[in-house]
C-alpha cells in the first residue's frame, strides 16, 4: 500500500467482552482494545524493509467460536504450544534473510498473548524479556489491537528514537502468524 499511495492506515481491533464468558477463570486475560498505525511512504531506504505472514488452517477449532456458540472456546494448551514455537521462528527467519541478529534489533514488539508465552518467546530467543515491550498487566490481551496499542505506548513515552530497528511479531487464530522489521 505504501508504495503506491503516500499513506495507509492500519488497524487492528478486537472486542472481546462481546464473546467472553464471564464465569470461565480464562475471563480475566482478555480486554477490548483499538489500535491504529498511519504509514506514510517514505524515500529512506531502510524504513519497513521486510515482513512475513504464515498461515495454516489446522489450528482453527484452538481457539474460536463455534457456529450457534455465544462465546469463544480455547485449547490453551495448543495456543501455548503454537506460540511458543512459530513467534520464535518467524523472528529467527526474519532476522535471518535480512542477515540481522536479535542484538541489532532495537525493541521487540509482540503479539500481547500472555506474560507466560512472551516469557517463554523470550527464553527460546535467549533475550532478555525486558527486550519484550508489553502493555499486558494495563490492557491485557487485546488480540489484532495489541501490537499497534504497545507500539503507541512505547512511542508517547519517549523511547523510540530515530534509526532504532523494530520487531514486530504476532500470531492469531486459526493459525496465522508474522514478523515485520521496520527502521524508526
Amino acid at each position: 500500500m505504501v508504495r503506491t499511495n503516500e499513506h495507509a492506515l492500519v488497524i487492528g481491533a478486537d472486542t472481546f467482552s462481546r464473546v467472553t464468558d464471564w464465569k470461565h477463570r480464562n475471563c480475566v486475560f482478555l480486554g477490548d482494545g483499538a489500535g491504529a498505525v498511519v504509514l506514510k511512504k517514505s524515500h529512506r531506504e531502510n524504513g519497513l524493509f521486510r515482513s512475513m505472514l504464515w498461515a495454516q488452517g489446522e489450528g482453527m477449532d484452538h481457539f474460536t467460536i463455534f457456529p450457534g456458540d455465544a462465546y469463544f472456546t480455547m485449547n490453551g494448551k495448543a495456543v501455548y504450544e503454537n506460540a511458543t514455537i512459530a513467534l520464535p521462528e518467524c523472528i529467527r527467519q526474519i532476522l535471518c534473510l535480512n542477515r540481522l541478529g536479535l542484538e541489532d534489533v532495537t525493541m521487540i514488539f509482540p503479539h500481547q498473548a500472555s506474560a507466560r508465552i512472551l516469557k517463554r518467546v523470550a527464553e527460546e530467543l535467549n533475550v532478555p524479556f525486558c527486550r519484550m515491550q508489553t502493555n499486558l498487566e494495563s490492557h491485557a490481551k487485546t488480540a489484532g489491537a495489541s501490537v499497534p496499542l504497545v507500539l503507541d505506548q512505547v512511542n508517547r513515552r519517549g523511547l523510540i528514537h530515530e534509526g532504532d530497528l523494530l520487531l514486530f511479531a504476532a500470531i492469531g487464530a486459526g493459525w496465522t502468524w508474522g514478523a515485520s522489521l521496520y527502521r524508526w
